[in-house]
């Protein structure tokens, strides 16, 4: 997924409308945010992972903790995100549950949390004219985790990192570190793998021993002691003929020689007689 363009609106710590034009940056694929403390870097980053699944990049705030104080009480927090995939492009427009003015008495009303997903022909044209493929969180996030092949947490932990991990993780003991490298890396199928081949493992053992107590009760240990000594038997045989066929080879190959130097002998006395 590559990011063309990102608008959020009473966002974070942007009371008004903002936009990032990712394309501005051309082809380049790294680039840097940088910024003050508090500025709204990281702010960019759960405004994508709302548009796209509705919760924050760090996930330790609601979507609707995200709204701005500074802004207007009629002003709407929303966030449109365009992106490209494998050569297609989407648009992507999510607005968390908040109270918005009521349009003819006074007071507030809440507004439910709502969520579009949009296939297009190119970022400028209008969602109105857009192909809508979702149009609620459910499946919004579903269409989402079918075309990035990602749910939110692996996201999170794939595309992002939350900020300041890394620096925890470099100045961590090892025990520590541990724990923030299973923060930072799904280790949750490990175990499930694990335990799947634990289980496996119980099965075949089970199989293995039902199978040796079947042969044993249906042999017996009188007859199983036979075989045993017929199967020696058999291998005593097999040595025996086998050097009986070493012996048999060597015969052979040593009459071979005797007859060659017989043809030979018999021409030297034809050629003499002639």
């Amino acid at each position: 997924m590559r990011p063309l363009k990102l608008t959020i609106n009473a966002f974070g710590p942007y009371a008004s409308s903002q936009v990032f034009d990712f394309q501005l940056l051309g082809e380049r694929n790294l680039f840097l945010i940088t910024g003050d403390i508090g500025s709204g870097k990281t702010t960019i980053f759960d405004a994508l992972c709302c548009a796209l699944y509705g919760e924050t990049s760090g996930g330790e705030r609601s979507s609707e903790e995200m709204r701005s104080h500074h802004a207007l009480p009629e002003t709407l927090t929303e966030i449109t995100l365009e992106f490209a995939l494998q050569g297609s492009f989407y648009r992507a427009y999510f607005s968390p549950n908040q109270m918005i003015p009521k349009k003819r008495v006074q007071g507030f009303t809440k507004q439910s949390v709502q969520s579009e997903l949009y296939i297009i022909d190119d970022i400028e044209q209008n969602s109105k004219d857009a192909q809508l493929i979702a149009e609620n969180i459910k499946d919004t996030k579903s269409t989402i985790k079918g075309l990035l092949g990602f749910d939110v947490h692996q996201f999170r932990q794939v595309v992002m990192l939350a900020q300041g991990h890394f620096r925890k993780l470099l100045s961590a003991n090892s025990g520590d570190r541990e724990l923030i490298l299973k923060s930072l890396v799904d280790t949750e199928f490990l175990s499930r793998f694990e335990e799947a081949l634990k289980a496996k493992e119980s099965q075949f053992k089970k199989k293995v021993d039902l199978l040796e107590s079947q042969i044993k009760g249906m042999l017996g240990d009188d007859n199983r002691e036979d075989l045993l000594s017929q199967r020696e038997q058999l291998h005593q045989h097999c040595l025996v003929s086998d050097a009986h066929i070493s012996q048999a080879e060597t015969t052979t190959l040593t009459a071979e020689k005797t007859l060659d130097a017989a043809k030979e002998l018999k021409a030297y006395f034809n050629n003499i007689n002639i």
